[in-house]
């Protein structure tokens, strides 16, 4: 339900009776008074609201760093959305790794594996591991750099292998991404050297 609030109510805050009177972004909000919980927090509501503070958190620790502060204000300006709205997604949700490519990795030196990568704010590194699948140790691990410089929230990323691996070896591919806050993801991949 919408309705036209007199002057006075407009720039209202606090409660009356059960009735709460909020500001957000701008605009005044009656809400229901919350009311006491009587059951035990569930160990995954615990976990949730540790989420959530944390979050909270991480938004006061980007006021701090006026370098990180200017990506998400940027972010801000591209999406609409507001600096603490992206600290609080950026926060709770990991990057993802939306494809790979391991067609033009051959097991030499100069090859080149791709990927492709999305967060709120964009990848900060991605590392690349290449290990020998039947013995488990690892044949080269390095840092991937981007592609596409300038690229927002869609990352396109790339390794160049620097070790040569013998033809008949099979090896995993292993790429780890990281985002502003710490988060990551993995994919893994296996290619038999011809």
């Amino acid at each position: 339900m919408k309705a036209k609030l007199v002057g006075w109510i407009e720039e209202t805050s606090g409660s009356y009776g059960d009735t709460v009177f909020k500001e957000k972004d701008g605009q005044t909000h009656i809400v229901r008074k919350p009311r006491k919980r009587k059951s035990e927090y569930t160990e995954k509501e615990v976990t949730e609201k540790k989420r959530w503070a944390m979050a909270k958190d991480y938004y006061q620790y980007v006021q701090l760093k006026p370098e990180l502060l200017a990506l998400y204000q940027q972010a801000s300006e591209d999406t609409g959305k507001t600096v603490y709205i992206l600290c609080q997604q950026d926060w709770l949700k990991p990057p993802k790794i939306t494809d790979f490519k391991l067609g033009g990795y051959k097991g030499k030196p100069g090859d080149v594996i791709r990927f492709w990568t999305r967060d709120e704010i964009g990848v900060v590194e991605a590392v690349v591991t290449i290990s020998d699948e039947e013995e488990g140790t690892v044949i080269e691990k390095g840092l991937a750099v981007p592609e596409v410089k300038g690229a927002k929230f869609a990352g396109f990323w790339m390794y160049t292998a620097t070790t040569a691996v013998p033809a008949g070896k099979s090896v995993i591919v292993e790429i780890e991404v990281f985002d502003h806050p710490g988060n990551k993801d993995r994919i893994s991949g296996q290619q038999i050297i011809e």
